[in-house]
């Protein structure tokens, strides 16, 4: 088991690009918000929309999904269509609680307009300050509006995922999955937060870096704790 301690020092924070997207006929735009929960820094979450009847506007690796939740994050998107299931992850440098809006999507239908009650949300890991799962209870979070045509909030990331799933370059540096410096960037974060939802691969001997065994939005978060200079451990498995 290799540890990297990450020292002290100054960095940049998130540059967010902001933007409404006009809306086509026969879409809505559903919100997810968390409902309750309290001190939460990053989120992992799955959305069966099945029983909407429709599809979530866009591709699997782009879906027409934009933040809801204020200030510095990053969020990501994955859209298993064949399933009906939308996979979001997201971290914040500083704790979120409940209520607040989370994330945003466009959806199309046929003839019927769907409503929350056709959504069914899980959380599959919640944490705070780089800990994996640790929040306990875990947040509940549900679809609590449904608007349509409706327009996606203004504030939507910068994130831009491939068409395909990719296996990501680097060396075997825990937490450095594309970064060369001496502590890792915020690049390496978001790549980390794409791995959490299926569009990247990386090796769990350099994105896993709570020693969980798998990668989730805690590692990302952990990694971007260290890339604005807050004084992090970064513990993985060996290669």
């Amino acid at each position: 088991m290799r540890r990297i301690l990450i020292p002290l020092s100054i960095a940049g924070l998130l540059c967010m690009a902001s933007g409404a997207i006009a809306a086509p006929a026969n879409t809505c735009v559903f919100t997810l918000a968390m409902t309750s929960g309290i001190d939460v820094n990053n989120l992992d979450l799955k959305v069966n929309y099945l029983g909407t009847g429709g599809n979530v506007e866009g591709t699997p690796t782009q879906p027409e999904c934009a933040r809801a939740l204020g200030g510095n994050v990053f969020a990501a998107f994955h859209d298993d269509e064949a399933n009906s299931v939308l996979s979001v992850a997201m971290i914040r440098l500083s704790h979120f609680s409940a209520p607040t809006p989370l994330v945003a999507c466009r959806i199309s239908y046929d003839s019927i307009e769907p409503t929350p009650a056709d959504f069914s949300v899980n959380v599959t890991n919640a944490g705070r300050d780089g800990g994996d799962d640790n929040v306990d209870p875990r947040p509940t979070i549900t679809v609590t509006s449904v608007e349509c045509p409706g327009e996606l909030p203004n504030a939507t990331t910068t994130t831009t995922l491939p068409e395909t799933t990719t296996t990501l370059p680097g060396g075997d540096r825990c937490g450095f999955p594309v970064s060369a410096g001496e502590q890792p960037s915020a690049s390496d974060a978001l790549v980390v937060l794409k791995v959490a939802v299926g569009v990247a691969e990386c090796a769990l001997c350099i994105c896993d870096v709570n020693d969980s065994n798998s990668v989730a939005a805690g590692d990302a978060l952990a990694i971007l704790r260290a890339a604005v200079g807050i004084e992090t451990v970064l513990v993985c498995p060996p290669c």
